[in-house]
């Protein structure tokens, strides 16, 4: 049976990459996780093995489509490359980097470069751009060591999408003070419970596996493991391409899954391991202030002003 779920797991997978890219990178890397949490290694190879080919057989027929259509390997989409370039080159906003998508021609990514992409299909445009953008951060490391980590404080900024939204009127139904008002303070302060309790959550799972020194295979850990590859994942890859609140959303149900464990155990956690808590809830606390300071005071502080200008 465990074969079965193995099977649709990488169906789920690949299915999950179709709908948006960025979990496909990561396939060849959950293969192996299960060969390391496997007690058995040479099953855990064959687990694997099962992962990941489930997981190419989802894609193969888009896979398909794209070469032929291309003429070259596309996995899912070629928006990566360009993305990877437009995060990563002279003009791109050293605050709110996913904003280079509105640069004005002048100095939009393509610029100087016209000629060349014009005889290009977008499986080789998105090539050109992960060359041209490897070439930027190799030339740039200190500019693209700082852009990378304003980007990953990006990525876990406050949410604010919905209210966004409600600012340019894309919910014509929900144009009220009142409702503005309730929405502008209710959602962020939903994500900051989430996201601090989770991550307290998660690391009092992980804590323990450290300090006993279990082995991957068992327990809970793997699964604590697991959740830290992803979350680690989410977060590097679009730190080297540009954050946004939305990217950080495929996450979300994790944090609330940590968040529930936490709430229903933090009598039991708080008795037992007192001390233990009040530092990770520090750490946590301390490390989420800092990014949320800089995305309010620095990184956003024009949308603020516009949002309270709004209001009132």
């Amino acid at each position: 049976m465990q074969w079965c779920y193995l099977i649709l797991a990488g169906i789920f997978w690949g299915l999950a990459s179709l709908v948006r890219s960025v979990p496909y990178p990561l396939t060849p890397f959950v293969g192996v996780f299960l060969f390391l949490v496997w007690p058995n290694k040479r099953k855990g190879l064959l687990a694997g093995l099962i992962f990941f080919l489930a997981a190419m057989v989802t894609l193969s027929p888009w896979i398909i489509r794209n070469y032929k259509v291309f003429g070259h390997f596309v996995a899912v989409d070629t928006m990566g490359g360009l993305n990877l370039y437009m995060g990563n080159y002279a003009h791109t906003p050293l605050h709110r980097a996913w904003a280079a998508v509105d640069n004005p021609p002048e100095i939009a990514w393509y610029r100087g470069h016209e000629k060349e992409l014009a005889h290009l299909n977008e499986a080789e445009k998105q090539r050109w751009a992960i060359k041209e953008a490897l070439v930027f951060i190799k030339e740039h490391p200190g500019l693209t060591a700082l852009r990378t980590v304003i980007k990953a404080t990006n990525f876990w900024q406050l949410e604010r999408t919905i209210i966004a939204g409600m600012q340019k009127g894309f919910f014509p139904g929900l144009k009220n003070k009142v409702l503005e008002t309730i929405s502008a303070l209710s959602i962020p302060l939903s994500y900051v419970l989430v996201a601090i309790l989770g991550f307290c959550g998660l690391l009092e799972e992980t804590i323990p596996c450290l300090e006993k020194k279990k082995c991957l295979s068992s327990g809970r850990c793997p699964m604590v493991w697991l959740f830290w590859l992803l979350i680690l994942y989410f977060t590097a890859i679009h730190a080297l391409v540009f954050g946004h609140s939305r990217y950080h959303l495929p996450l979300v149900p994790l944090l609330c899954l940590f968040s529930a464990y936490l709430v229903f155990s933090f009598k039991e956690i708080y008795s037992l391991r007192r001390n233990e808590f009040r530092k990770i809830f520090i750490s946590v606390v301390s490390i989420f202030s800092i990014i949320w300071i800089y995305d309010v005071f620095i990184g956003s502080w024009d949308k603020i002003e516009a949002f309270c200008h709004q209001l009132f």
